[in-house]
């Protein structure tokens, strides 16, 4: 594990200590068979990610390393209609991680050394250093897909929908705190050659 740290304008990255990731990943696609004569069919996608990322040495001894969630993963469900159309629903979920080496829990402003600033501290920061354990996150999306072949065999009219709850979450706290995308919903047509 390396830890960035700038100094005078320069980024220097310190061997912190061992580490050792125990972990899995799995994923599971199912897709039924058509209902009846109608062509329609659902089809799900499971996936899961799990990663245990401990120091094994040193003052960081037993702590987690820093962003690397211990789970993660996704559920999408959905139908298609024969060749025409295709509708579904997804949750993913990112799992909680801290962003230090010693673990800290609570959100915390800190210098460029990453020593925690306190109210009324005479001290210039140059690069905002936020500390601290970055929440989970559970996002809900959605797609649905239209071929449209009267304008060629491979031609596919989208519309996508991300972050439909419109949840306020965090993405990274490694140069202040930052949100992730508000409610966002993009349409296209996807042309295959």
């Amino acid at each position: 594990m390396q830890l960035p740290y700038t100094i005078d304008s320069n980024n220097i990255f310190l061997n912190a200590a061992d580490s050792r990731s125990i972990g899995f990943d799995l994923g599971v696609n199912y897709e039924t068979p058509d209902f009846g004569d109608s062509h329609i069919h659902a089809f799900t996608s499971l996936t899961y990610g799990y990663a245990r990322s401990t120091f094994t040495e040193g003052e960081f001894d037993g702590n987690r390393v820093p962003e690397t969630p211990l789970h993660a993963g996704s559920a999408t469900f959905g139908l298609r209609g024969g060749q025409l159309w295709t509708a579904s629903l997804t949750v993913n979920h990112f799992g909680s991680y801290f962003s230090d080496l010693l673990n800290t829990r609570d959100l915390t402003l800190a210098d460029e050394d990453r020593q925690a600033v306190e109210p009324g501290d005479g001290v210039e920061i140059r690069e905002v250093v936020v500390l601290g354990r970055v929440p989970s996150n559970t996002l809900l999306s959605a797609r649905i897909g239209f071929n449209v072949p009267w304008v060629g065999p491979s031609t596919e009219l989208w519309l996508t929908g991300r972050n439909l709850t419109d949840k306020t979450y965090i993405v990274d706290i490694e140069n202040g705190i930052r949100p992730g995308a508000a409610r966002t919903v993009i349409g296209g047509v996807t042309i295959r050659f």
